[in-house]
């Protein structure tokens, strides 16, 4: 992949009307790519469609990932599924969007492999807590993280 094809794709995702369903996996560290992983996810901040998001086994070295995407979360009315395994951003700054008004629609939070554990996950309670949408929430998912006895509590 190259720059210009990372810009002309991420285009058409910002500018979609249709899209409906993106899964973005395994998108490997160096340099050149975190420049790439950066204006892709720039561009999908824009983008209104939608309905699931999957980020999976993206690399963190864009720490500022989940601050580029915060227009998305915010704005998207459409988005009902987010699913992300592998810790691809930090899961405070993602809880802390959970408790803005526009993401009152999420049906489902799939937060599986995320190395949860008992130190954030009170901001998880706190945030589903306050989220406006708590009602239409049907399934939260926190499989293969290390929640243990505290945390259950």
């Amino acid at each position: 992949m190259n720059m210009e094809w990372v810009d002309r794709v991420g285009r058409a995702i910002s500018n979609s009307i249709h899209l409906r369903r993106l899964d973005i996996s395994y998108w490997s560290a160096s340099a050149r790519r975190s420049e790439q992983l950066e204006l892709f996810f720039r561009h999908l901040a824009h983008n209104r469609s939608i309905e699931h998001l999957t980020v999976d086994s993206v690399d963190r070295s864009v720490v500022h990932i989940f601050a580029i995407l915060v227009p998305f979360f915010e704005q998207n009315h459409n988005l009902r599924c987010i699913k992300t395994v592998g810790r691809c951003f930090s899961m405070r700054s993602f809880f802390s969007a959970l408790e803005r008004p526009k993401t009152n629609r999420l049906e489902r939070i799939d937060l599986s492999g995320n190395e949860i554990g008992d130190e954030v996950l009170p901001d998880l309670i706190n945030a589903l807590t306050v989220m406006p949408g708590l009602n239409i929430l049907s399934e939260l998912s926190l499989g293969f993280n290390r929640i243990e006895n505290e945390g259950c509590k």
